[in-house]
């Protein structure tokens, strides 16, 4: 199924599971060194965690193994199960934001690039860009809600979400 949603830029998110096969789950418990943990097209997203206090701090990088074609990687989002993050970062010229998805009880952090800065500070084909941390309540699960975006419109994957409902 494809979905087309209109932000400040059009983005169509096929909701399936396929190519989801070699990225983890991870949890505030099971998240330690480095690890896949999604799979959107032409992007790898990568994380490790570490302990500071009763909250992680998970570092995130992010590869673009799309065609050169495509352009630079210029943005992408990952979900989480309920609204356990406390505080998220990015390298310079990148935007974080932190929403709450439909349902309200489920959030995701965007990182994104201007469209002015994306030659300049985007992912570049082949080539892989870390320093993206999000800070975590203690007791946090990712969701496998997620988004990678190309050029000034561009399509991604979202697995179907995964969190329990809450009531």
């Amino acid at each position: 199924m494809r979905v087309a949603a209109a932000t400040a830029f059009l983005l169509a998110v096929a909701t399936t599971t396929a190519g989801q096969s070699d990225a983890i789950d991870v949890a505030d418990g099971s998240c330690g060194r480095g690890a896949m943990i999604a799979v959107l097209g032409g992007a790898r997203v990568y994380a490790s965690c570490e302990r500071d206090g009763s909250e992680s701090v998970m570092h995130i990088s992010v590869t673009n193994l799309s065609d050169p074609s495509e352009g630079a990687l210029r943005g992408f989002s990952i979900g989480f199960c309920g609204s356990d993050i406390i505080s998220a970062s990015a390298p310079t010229g990148w935007i974080v934001t932190i929403d709450p998805e439909k349902n309200d009880a489920n959030w995701s952090v965007a990182e994104t690039v201007p469209e002015d800065l994306v030659d300049g500070v985007g992912v570049p084909s082949h080539a892989r860009m870390g320093g993206f941390d999000v800070r975590l309540r203690a007791g946090w699960r990712r969701s496998r809600s997620a988004f990678a975006q190309w050029r000034d419109t561009a399509f991604g994957r979202a697995a179907t979400h995964d969190c329990p409902r809450v009531r």
